[in-house]
Formats: C-alpha cells, structure tokens, sequence
C-alpha cells in the first residue's frame, strides 16, 4: 500500500453524515477526493431542414437546470485496521441513506445526497473500498449568520450583515444577503415584537420563528423591529456549484 502522512490524509478526507473517513475508519484516499461536476439539464429540439437544433434548456424556468453529481471514492483501508469491523461500521451508517458531505479540502461547504457501498476487495496486504455517491447539484454553505460576528455601521444605513442586536422600541435594519438565491431567515427573539417589511406586519413571538413570508432577497433587504428585546438574526450564506 503506498505510504502515508497522517496529517496529509486527515486533510484530504471526507466527512459523511457526520464520521470522518480518516479518523473514525482508516480510510486513505487514493487520490485527492473531489465531488464531479453536475449534469446540465438540456432540451434541443431537431427542425428538419433548418440549421442546427432549438434550444429549449432554459424556457421554462428562465436559468440553466442541473442534474444529480455522480460519482466515486476510492480508499485504501490504513494498516492495522480490521477490515471485517470497518467494513460493516460503513455498512450500518452510510449504505443507502441521505446524508450530508463534507471535503475537508473544501471545509465551508457541504452536499446533501446519497452514499452506496459499491466495492469492498480485502487482499492480503491491501483491503480497498469505493463508495459511489449521488448528490444534489449546489453546494451549501455551513455557517449560518448566529455562527459569525456583527458587521454593521450604523452611520452608514445601519448596514447588517449577520448576528444579532436589541431592539429599544424601534429600529430599522438592513439585512443583506450575499448570495444569489432568496433566504428564509429565522428570527430568535426574547420577548414578542413586530417586523414590518414594505407595507405588511408580521408578528414575531419570543422563541424562534421562521415565516416562509418574510424572505431575503439578494442584495439589501430594509425591515423595521419595534418592540424591546434581543433579537438574533439566523440564515444560512447561501449556495454554490
């Protein structure tokens, strides 16, 4: 089997639902892991006697379309392992289920799909697994906005970015948001206050909410709080290919 750096594998794993591949099985990567490219979804429609094909890929939906990422993992299993014990470990956590993934090459994301077992060879001196996956196109952020430090200036529009803030009877706020696709926030509040967006109110209770009518589009998004309480802001920092 070829050799190793502990540090080096540990930095090129995989995060599946949760175990590290390195840490938790002893799985060594033959080659630096990487999730593929999604399909585009297209439609071309062939017109006899005419040049070339239709295009009619993004008619529907205005934007381009995209399938599943398909694809593998090989791993040597590391010596002194018990590849009966990891084996069915791998078994009993992945084969099948929709999960979440993370590239430690690649740590700020994660994918949400499927892990099958698709090959285990054990070999006198090497044992081998491929775990095939089948994931969702986008890439999502992991940190939500709770999980980072205030950004704002408040002789500047009262600019906001992520994190959270006391309301003392009202105050207008600028939340904005980085990526390129609409957010659904939640709001965690300390008592019960009103966020008025535009031209309607909506009533936030103490605790957490999440209305599917308050929504973030990309870019600045002016929302007043009136009340008295602490109010802590949580959406994720979008998604990505």
């Amino acid at each position: 089997m070829p050799g190793e750096s502990k540090e080096g594998n540990m930095q090129h794993s995989i995060v599946i639902g949760g175990h590290n591949t390195y840490d938790e099985w002893g799985l060594v990567p033959i080659s630096r892991p990487y999730v593929c490219q999604p399909e585009v979804k297209t439609n071309y429609i062939d017109v006899p006697g005419g040049n070339g094909m239709l295009d009619y890929s993004t008619v529907l939906t205005g934007n381009v379309c995209y399938g599943l990422r398909k694809g593998s993992w090989e791993f040597w299993l590391r010596p002194g392992e018990t590849w009966a014990s990891v084996f069915s470990s791998i078994l009993s956590e992945l084969h099948g289920k929709e999960t979440r993934v993370i590239l430690m090459d690649d740590p700020e994301y994660f994918y949400t799909g499927r892990v099958m077992v698709n090959e285990w060879k054990s070999e006198e001196k090497n044992s081998k697994i491929v775990l095939d996956y089948r994931l969702d196109p986008y890439k999502y952020a992991i940190h939500s906005t709770k999980e980072m430090d205030w950004l704002w200036n408040d002789l500047f529009d009262n600019v906001i970015y992520y994190g959270r803030f006391d309301v003392e009877g009202s105050m207008e706020r600028n939340l904005i948001n980085p990526s390129k696709e609409e957010l659904i926030p939640t709001f965690l509040c300390s008592s019960e206050m009103t966020l008025q967006v535009g031209d309607r109110k909506h009533l936030l209770f103490a605790g957490e909410n999440k209305n599917g009518a308050i929504i973030l589009k990309p870019g600045d998004n002016r929302m007043t709080f009136v009340g008295n309480g602490r109010v802590l802001v949580d959406y994720s920092m979008g998604k990505k290919l």
